[in-house]
């Protein structure tokens, strides 16, 4: 290639491009590279819809998860309940209990004492008894 000087740039004489390769092997091969296209967007698609519900099922598996979470939080409260209600139920039973002792033990005192004072009314009729067989 020879160049010659035109204004002060360089444009060669002649163009020696080389001639396109038959049209029909570029066109075969166009064909084969847009049939692998298309395919290998068909599996994208497929790929894509494959994601899409994946994600799906994601979500709803996050949104029972959810749930699920504020039903424990909701029997943890319930069951915390339960239990400061269990304690203050057992406090007025003992409560209660120790109130029902007390009665207990003063009504044991008085039988106590009457048991005394019938017992010495018993010694006194015996001493009576035995006054009047001697007399």
């Amino acid at each position: 290639m020879t160049y010659r000087q035109i204004n002060s740039t360089f444009i060669p004489k002649s163009s020696d491009i080389p001639q396109v390769l038959d049209s029909a092997v570029t066109l075969e091969d166009n064909l084969a590279l847009i049939e692998e296209n298309d395919a290998l967007i068909s599996k994208v698609k497929t790929y894509e819809s494959k994601i899409n519900e994946l994600e799906e099922m994601i979500n709803s598996k996050d949104e029972k998860i959810n749930a699920y979470s504020s039903v424990i939080t909701a029997l943890e409260e319930e069951i915390k309940e339960l239990k400061e209600a269990e304690s203050q139920n057992d406090f007025l039973n003992v409560d209660v209990l120790n109130v029902e002792l007390l009665k207990l033990k003063e009504q044991n005192l008085q039988l106590q004492t009457e048991l005394t004072s019938q017992k010495e009314h018993a010694q006194l009729l015996h001493i009576l008894m035995l006054v009047l067989v001697i007399v």
